[in-house]
């Protein structure tokens, strides 16, 4: 899930490959409603969990890239991360699908938990 920051990674989210987009775009009202306060599970190139704290603060756990934390913001339409080994921040536009989960056109899937 890196792909908030370098999905390749560990840290962000995406949709399966090959999966067709068919969602909606995820707004800042809608990601602060769904994400912040919680933890997401994910899967893609890689896959794991990653949380969103309302400070602004995020953290992953991934099978293949182990741990890491940073910040996030919603800016533009995208959700922008900045994780601490990583020197350049990544954003993605979210998109919501018809099933309730979560994509990305970084190769990652999500639902979040709770």
């Amino acid at each position: 899930m890196k792909a908030i920051g370098t999905v390749g990674a560990a840290g962000a989210l995406a949709f399966l490959a090959g999966q067709a987009v068919a969602g909606e775009p995820v707004t800042e009202a809608m990601f602060l409603d769904t994400h912040v306060g919680n933890c997401v599970a994910y899967a893609g190139p890689s896959s794991g969990r990653q949380c969103y704290a309302a400070d602004g603060t995020t953290t992953y756990e991934d099978q293949s890239y182990g741990t890491d934390s940073g910040t996030w913001e919603y800016r533009d339409g995208q959700v922008c991360v900045k994780w601490s080994r990583e020197v350049a921040e990544s954003c993605n536009a979210y998109l919501r699908e018809p099933d309730g989960t979560f994509s990305a056109a970084t190769g990652y899937a999500w639902a979040v938990e709770g």
